[in-house]
């Protein structure tokens, strides 16, 4: 039933934003002389160096990017929680476990997210999201250090609260570091 719902959501958020939307339409590319520009040059010109990221020219974005880019790599290793929980720790009800341990974690991650929005306007974003990576990072060295399921549990929690305040944090320095759109 979870996919069903899903795909339900997902239809109907993608139908509203069809025809709610109002898009400008796109001018025909011109070259230099304005005549029109065939669609390999507009690609290899236009739409392909839109993809580029000058580190040299944005450099705090640059790292933003590499620094969420790790983030999500890090955080990919919880598909496999389940099988931790049933092959490590072995768990008697694994898929309870993992239900209950990703609740403790989305319920620390969303108690903590707003508070440390707002101290990450007094002090910085950056020492809020050390803090965050930081303290992932040792939750995951704790999964493997203590075998035990509350063990496990008390971690999850922390670990939702380093989330919690890294992807509330990590977005708005995300915004604040964004590219000039002016400049090519």
């Amino acid at each position: 039933w979870c996919y069903f719902v899903y795909t339900i959501v997902i239809v109907t958020s993608t139908l509203v934003v069809v025809v709610v939307a109002q898009e400008k339409p796109l001018s025909t590319p011109r070259d230099k002389d304005g005549a029109g520009v065939g669609v390999w040059t507009w690609f290899c010109n236009g739409a392909f160096r839109s993809f580029r990221l000058n580190r040299k020219e944005n450099p705090d974005f640059f790292w933003v990017f590499v620094m969420r880019t790790v983030y999500y790599l890090a955080v990919s290793v919880q598909t496999f929680i389940l099988s931790f929980l049933k092959d490590v720790l072995l768990v008697p009800h694994p898929a309870y476990s993992t239900a209950l341990l990703a609740m403790a974690g989305q319920i620390s991650a969303a108690s903590i997210a707003v508070p440390s929005g707002i101290l990450s306007d007094k002090i910085g974003r950056k020492p809020i999201i050390w803090t965050a990576c930081i303290s992932m990072g040792v939750v995951y060295v704790c999964f493997f250090s203590f075998p035990n399921i509350t063990a496990c549990m008390a971690a999850g929690f922390a670990y939702g609260a380093g989330n919690g305040a890294f992807i509330s944090c990590d977005l708005a320095l995300a915004l604040d570091c964004l590219p000039d759109r002016s400049k090519p």
